[in-house]
């Protein structure tokens, strides 16, 4: 089975880059949902600013969210399952982001860590033959449910996100789309 997972507050938790966008001013979420940084309209040298920070010693910062290192393990543990990495994040960012998945996850191989540069990951997925997805955008998640056979909706702190009950509730309806407060839950 191949199972691909989001970096972003899904994998790994970005307080340290969240602090620092709103330190500065930005949106976090719309910055962290946008990774196309170069597409941004904001001075270069903010621009600067965020890719450094995921290309430098920031990157190595962010911790992994609770449970994130037992389930790919746990996942990896079973004969013929592929965990990949799926991150909108430019290649600009790759060296920090290659860096922090070795350091945390040693258990996913170096070829399986791929980037959008900021376009859909509906072509990547299906490219990659991807049977389980694990995403914390819920924009990602509506646009890829009707495209891929499961797909997890992974909030990491109800308070914090963005989404609102409203929000989550447009996707009860949806058959393929589980919705998880624990990453330990999608081994349930």
């Amino acid at each position: 089975m191949n199972i691909a997972f989001d970096i972003d507050d899904t994998l790994c938790n970005n307080t340290v880059i969240t602090n620092y966008l709103k330190k500065k001013g930005f949106d976090p979420y719309k910055v962290l949902t946008n990774f196309h940084i170069k597409n941004l309209k904001i001075s270069q040298e903010h621009k600067n600013n965020i890719i450094d920070l995921f290309s430098s010693s920031h990157m190595v910062k962010l911790k992994p969210n609770p449970n994130a290192q037992y389930v790919i393990e746990k996942i990896l543990s079973f004969k013929g399952n592929e965990v990949y990495v799926i991150t909108a994040r430019d290649n600009d960012m790759k060296a920090g982001t290659n860096k922090m998945v070795k350091k945390y996850f040693p258990g996913i191989k170096p070829k399986n860590i791929n980037y959008t540069n900021g376009k859909s990951k509906a072509s990547l997925l299906r490219k990659l033959n991807i049977d389980y997805f694990v995403e914390d955008n819920i924009e990602a998640v509506l646009e890829l449910a009707p495209m891929f056979p499961k797909i997890t909706f992974f909030v990491l702190s109800y308070e914090e996100t963005p989404h609102n009950h409203e929000t989550i509730a447009q996707m009860q309806p949806l058959p393929n789309v589980q919705i998880i407060y624990d990453l330990k839950e999608m081994l349930l």
